[in-house]
């Protein structure tokens, strides 16, 4: 009698046990499908959300795009009449910039004592002839002009139109080329002051500097890749002789005032006819 209650007590544990491995798998499952469900049905949230956005935002981009250009139109795009109404006004304010620039404008130098000049556009080459060596300097009038006017007129040398404190100055930086017979180049990079790196000298009242010197071989030889030395980590000393150098050459104070003026007139030049250029552009139908 013991021996049954045993085995069904055993057989009841047993049915109970297999129950709640039932009712744990069936509890897993039902809590992943309630996951799956939950993430469906954030996923389609989601992706309501993003379309309901994605229509507001074209939408609003298609209100900016109408409004931006045309306050008569949703077709965000000017008529013709619009067009050539703003250019006719451009073109007439032109008209009153190239008079008064034509007004205040020095008399363009055409050339500097003692160099030949050869222009390429905003490029400019002096060149002359000293003994077997051949003289080149270069330079760029693009973006060079100086607003400031001059602390004193003693700046340069006296009479030079640089001395005209109203005048808007074109300094431009500039690179000396002094060739030999052989075709060795010595090549001095120059600027005025006001781009001047940093560089101390006592005494110092030259209307320009070196900023850095370099060697190459005959002309196209090497030229990209030549070595060079900046003045702030030269010696003093060479520094002087090499700016003696330049003296000796005519590349002294003197030559640095007619070079600026040369330089700030035919950037003058080269400003009105940017301005008559684009006059015509706009005037042309």
């Amino acid at each position: 009698m013991a021996s049954l209650i045993f085995r069904r007590s055993t057989l009841i544990s047993s049915q109970v046990v297999k129950n709640c491995k039932s009712r744990q798998i069936l509890g897993v499952a039902q809590t992943d499908a309630n996951i799956r469900s939950i993430s469906s049905l954030v996923a389609r949230t989601r992706e309501a959300c993003h379309q309901r956005q994605h229509v507001q935002i074209s939408s609003h981009l298609l209100q900016r795009k109408a409004t931006k250009h045309c306050s008569n139109c949703s077709c965000g795009v000017h008529s013709k009449a619009e067009v050539e109404q703003g250019d006719l006004e451009f073109s007439k304010f032109l008209d009153e910039e190239i008079r008064q620039e034509k007004e205040r404008t020095v008399p363009l130098v055409n050339t500097v004592k003692d160099w030949d000049v050869k222009k390429d556009d905003a490029e400019v080459t002096l060149s002359k002839s000293i003994g077997n060596e051949q003289i080149r300097l270069h330079f760029n009038i693009n973006n060079m002009v100086d607003v400031s006017p001059p602390e004193s007129k003693g700046e340069y040398e006296e009479g030079n139109q640089s001395n005209n404190a109203d005048m808007v100055m074109a300094k431009p930086l500039f690179t000396v080329e002094i060739q030999k017979a052989s075709g060795k180049i010595l090549s001095l990079d120059c600027s005025y002051p006001e781009y001047e790196v940093e560089y101390e000298q006592e005494d110092n009242d030259d209307a320009f500097c070196i900023t850095s010197v370099s060697m190459s071989g005959p002309q196209g030889e090497g030229e990209d890749n030549s070595y060079s030395v900046v003045a702030e980590t030269m010696d003093e000393t060479m520094y002087e002789m090499l700016m003696d150098m330049l003296h000796d050459r005519g590349i002294d104070d003197k030559f640095i005032g007619d070079l600026a003026d040369y330089s700030t007139g035919y950037e003058q030049s080269k400003y009105i006819e940017l301005l008559v250029d684009l006059k015509t552009f706009l005037d042309e139908k």
